[in-house]
């Protein structure tokens, strides 16, 4: 099977979970004896177009067309600051997906649905003979809760219409929760596939020297500071046990967002919910190389996943298969995997009281951790053998591309060219009129009007 993995998220450049997802993902399939083509972008000018990344061709687009498009959409920008790279790269990977297609013909492509990237690929027309796989990086309530994952108060709703765009257009969609089942979507027949996500182990820590700055005790929580990640549940947690743990720190490592309430800095959110434990016992890192966050994650006591709804995020079975133990929300993915009070500790998502107390337990009890750390790799290494879930994953391929018909495809299941269209209304005074009417939002109205009477030409 010739497959193609669509992401603008891959290493060396990227260590995100999606970044991450893809590495694993591409090994998996190729071990399974898959034709694997790695289509992403380059960050800088002088990175090679070709590549390769555990004997799986990487093709990166070029810098230049990155910009070049970018500046073409100078329209976009005033609207959607923010959201314009994330187009630009999507119409940029397209065009080089339809040159590759042509010279390999692939079998199926696969793409995140948070890069809006199937919208692109679904409205190229190039294209309809392929098979168009969506993987999940949310989750369904992410989805039907229309939460991007990276936006600003001024792009949500236009980032949120692409996401969506990018699922109802899809010829096949992968879940890597493992009890989300249920189509979100019930107008569509588009199959919804749950699978475990691919994993390969974990960064080798040669010295653990670099965390002398840390603390000596502490929780570990990654993951970008997102409403929906709980990390202001982990703040109010942390605040309830400060005085009962005196010795307990908490490490979080992971970029901003403006996803604190009004859409202001999460960051800026936290610092003043804590007040002085920001300063004295709250150390946040924007972002580490894998081997440094490898050295931070094997120092820590325990690490905490306070997800209020996630797909499957790596930071678990990664604490996991390092013996570190672990506390996992009930909304997150990964808590599919685990047994509480064997392998991990769960707790009901958003119950901070829950959280703060299974905190405490482990802060206070050493032979627990140690059961739960004993148990851990194990439940990893089991559920998650790069083998089999790459395996299960070319059977749902197989089922796609068997069910798929390329002239059903052409009708595109009612929906027609959805990112096409999105770009052609916001280049036209009534266009944005007909975006904020079907977006129903008042915060959109108020913000497209201010910005039509300043910067846009009528």
């Amino acid at each position: 099977m010739r497959i193609c993995l669509a992401t603008t998220e891959f290493p060396p450049f990227y260590s995100g979970g999606i970044s991450t997802y893809y590495r694993n993902l591409c090994r998996g399939l190729a071990d399974n004896g898959c034709e694997v083509c790695v289509l992403t972008r380059a960050c800088d000018a002088a990175d090679s177009r070709e590549d390769s990344y555990d004997n799986v061709c990487v093709v990166r687009t070029r810098p230049t067309e990155l910009r070049e498009v970018t500046e073409s959409l100078a329209f976009v920008r005033h609207l959607a600051p923010m959201t314009t790279r994330t187009i630009a790269s999507a119409l940029v990977i397209t065009a080089e997906l339809i040159r590759l297609h042509a010279q390999e013909r692939f079998d199926i492509v696969e793409s995140p649905e948070i890069q809006c990237l199937n919208s692109a690929i679904h409205d190229s027309g190039g294209l309809n003979d392929l098979p168009k796989v969506v993987a999940l990086h949310g989750s369904h309530a992410t989805i039907s809760r229309y939460d991007p994952i990276e936006c600003d108060n001024d792009d949500r709703e236009i980032c949120r219409q692409l996401e969506r765009s990018s699922v109802l257009s899809a010829d096949g969609i992968i879940t890597s929760t493992p009890n989300e089942t249920v189509p979100w979507d019930v107008d569509r027949s588009v199959p919804i596939c749950p699978v475990l996500p691919p994993f390969s182990g974990t960064v080798v820590c040669k010295s653990v020297d670099a965390n002398a700055s840390l603390p000596e005790t502490y929780a570990l929580v990654v993951g970008r500071l997102q409403s929906w990640k709980g990390i202001a549940d982990l703040a109010d947690a942390f605040k309830i046990i400060a005085k009962s743990c005196p010795d307990l720190h908490v490490v979080s490592v992971g970029a901003d967002t403006k996803t604190g309430p009004g859409g202001q800095s999460m960051r800026v959110y936290l610092e003043r919910q804590l007040g002085e434990l920001w300063l004295s016992r709250w150390h946040w890192m924007s972002d580490l190389s894998p081997s440094r966050l490898a050295s931070v994650r094997q120092g820590a006591l325990f690490a905490v996943c306070p997800s209020r709804w996630e797909s499957f995020g790596y930071s678990v079975p990664e604490a996991m298969y390092d013996g570190i133990p672990v506390i996992v929300s009930s909304g997150a993915g990964s808590a599919g995997i685990v047994h509480h009070g064997k392998d991990a500790l769960v707790f009901a998502s958003g119950n901070c009281s829950q959280l703060g107390d299974k905190m405490t337990r482990l802060y206070q009890d050493r032979d627990l951790r140690a059961r739960l750390a004993g148990n851990s790799r194990s439940t990893v290494a089991q559920q998650l053998d790069l083998r089999a879930t790459s395996a299960a994953r070319i059977e749902i391929y197989r089922r796609i591309i068997s069910r798929f018909d390329s002239e059903r495809r052409n009708i595109g299941y009612g929906i027609i060219r959805p990112f096409t269209q999105l770009l052609t209304c916001m280049q036209s005074t009534e266009g944005r009129k007909r975006i904020v009417k079907s977006f129903r939002a008042q915060e959109l109205v108020n913000e497209l009007a201010r910005k039509t009477r300043k910067r846009m030409p009528h």
